[in-house]
C-alpha cells in the first residue's frame, strides 16, 4: 500500500467542503504516456468542463491525478484523454459512470487507461491521518496497462 499525505492547509479547505454537502473525490489513473504527451479528464459535469474542456492532470511517482470537488448523490461520465500540443487522444468504448454518493464526503478512486467497462468502487480516505490509500497494482493490471500504454 502506498500512502499520498494531503498538506495541513489542503486538508483544512476539504473539511470546510465536506459540510456543504459536496464530495471531494481523488483520481488517480495508473497510465504511461510518451514524452511531450499528459493526461486530462473531462466529462458531463461542470467541474469536468461538461464535454468542452479538458481537465489537466498531475504525474507523480503512483500515476496521474486530480482532486475535484462535486456535488453529491449524482451520477457522473467522464473519460481520460492523452494530449499532445493541441491533439487528443480519448479512451475507447463507452464513458466511465461513477455514481457520488448522497451527503458528501471524501473518496479516491483507481483507474486503469481503457478501462472503462470496469466498476469503479470508491475508497474513503484515512479520516484520522488524511491520508489516500493507493492499493499497489497486481500482475494483471500491470500487464493490461503495458499493453494499453501508448
Amino acid at each position: 500500500m502506498k500512502r499520498v499525505l494531503l498538506p495541513e492547509k489542503k486538508k483544512r479547505r476539504w473539511e470546510r467542503v465536506l459540510r456543504h454537502g459536496k464530495v471531494k473525490l481523488s483520481i488517480l489513473l495508473k497510465h504511461q504516456v510518451e514524452f511531450g504527451e499528459h493526461v486530462a479528464i473531462l466529462g458531463s459535469t461542470k467541474e469536468l468542463g461538461s464535454w468542452k474542456k479538458s481537465v489537466p492532470m498531475n504525474w507523480t511517482e503512483n500515476g496521474w491525478v486530480c482532486e475535484l470537488e462535486l456535488r453529491g448523490d449524482k451520477s457522473i461520465e467522464y473519460k481520460f484523454v492523452i494530449v499532445k500540443k493541441d491533439k487528443m487522444k480519448w479512451e475507447g468504448a463507452d464513458d466511465r459512470v461513477l455514481k457520488l454518493p448522497k451527503g458528501g464526503g471524501s473518496f479516491g478512486i483507481v483507474c486503469l487507461w481503457n478501462a472503462t467497462g470496469e466498476t469503479v468502487d470508491l475508497f474513503p480516505p484515512d479520516s484520522e491521518k488524511n491520508e489516500v490509500e493507493l492499493d499497489d497494482m497486481n500482475e494483471n493490471e500491470s500487464a493490461d496497462t503495458d499493453s494499453a500504454s501508448v
